[in-house]
């Protein structure tokens, strides 16, 4: 079946199609954003956190007409979950936030990360990168690399409410090889709920990069 829908939908590579699919198999607002996006089928998905999101602003290659100010990484820490590392370039105008670049691997020790750090921080010159601060072990080891790395900003709410901002006001870009970003910002999603009940909590998949 999969392959025959595939084949209605051709515009798409079929392995992307069906990784898309298995994905949103199980919860209504990714199937609604599935649907959408690879049928063109328009279904309400009131769950999705950045609705905002515009396709438009996918681009291909490296923006070199930019003139980057800066590049700041950011870290969420992993091992049996994805841990990721997010590239963002920093510019004084529209959009002014860039992701130009990713890394995200499940079964990676700290060591592997910092090494991951060093080679961004040689090919953009970041100047610094802002991490989870759930493990402020891992944090202080990187920093005895000499990779700067200070604590990110925890408030989950807080966070989501000025990237919402920044998407709405058409400040934010993403590279189109940075697919798990990309995945993320068109999935990521409030916990499904009672009509009575609000939807505050985000899911918690989808959330590394």
């Amino acid at each position: 079946l999969c392959s025959d829908e595939w084949r209605r939908c051709c515009a798409f590579p079929k392995e992307e199609y069906e990784r898309q699919k298995r994905m949103a198999e199980g919860d209504s607002n990714l199937m609604a954003e599935f649907e959408k996006r690879y049928r063109g089928i328009f279904r309400q998905s009131s769950g999705l956190i950045y609705q905002s999101w515009n396709e438009k602003l996918v681009f291909d290659g490296f923006p070199k007409d930019r003139n980057f100010k800066e590049f700041i990484g950011g870290i969420d820490w992993g091992f049996a979950r994805p841990g990721a590392v997010v590239i963002i370039g920093i510019s004084d105008f529209t959009p002014q936030f860039s992701i130009v670049d990713e890394w995200s691997e499940s079964g990676k020790l700290t060591e592997d990360v910092a090494a991951v750090c060093v080679d961004f921080m040689k090919k953009y010159g970041v100047r610094l990168f802002y991490a989870d601060s759930q493990r402020p072990d891992q944090i202080q080891e990187l920093n005895n690399r000499r990779i700067p790395v200070m604590m990110g900003d925890k408030d989950v709410p807080k966070g989501i409410s000025q990237l919402q901002r920044i998407i709405k006001s058409g400040n934010l870009e993403i590279c189109s090889k940075c697919g798990k970003t990309l995945d993320e910002i068109r999935t990521y999603h409030y916990e499904e709920t009672t009509e009575d009940e609000k939807k505050e909590e985000p899911k918690k998949q989808n959330d590394h990069c």
